[in-house]
């Protein structure tokens, strides 16, 4: 059950942020509820206010073609493959 925000993905996957491993379960939880927030009120605040502090916490830059909600669903999706492939070992 504590996976389920979680998304499935594939082996082949690359993560495009590795540094998303340095988050925990209840930060991957957060951002799911922003994301899910965001969907039921169109409340885009929330989604870049996550953002902004997401990227501050891993010190990422956001590549030129994403924007806030991809870069959250991207740290969500690298997670997720991330401590499955840890599991996995």
């Amino acid at each position: 059950m504590n996976n389920i925000i979680f998304y499935a993905v594939d082996d082949t996957y690359q993560p495009v942020f590795t540094q998303s491993s340095q988050l925990s379960d209840p930060d991957i939880a957060l951002i799911h509820e922003v994301i899910e927030n965001y969907l039921k009120t169109g409340n885009d605040v929330l989604v870049y206010n996550m953002a902004d502090k997401i990227r501050e916490h891993l010190s990422v830059s956001l590549p030129p073609n994403m924007n806030s909600m991809l870069f959250l669903q991207t740290i969500i999706k690298d997670y997720s493959h991330l401590t499955a492939q840890a599991d996995v070992l």
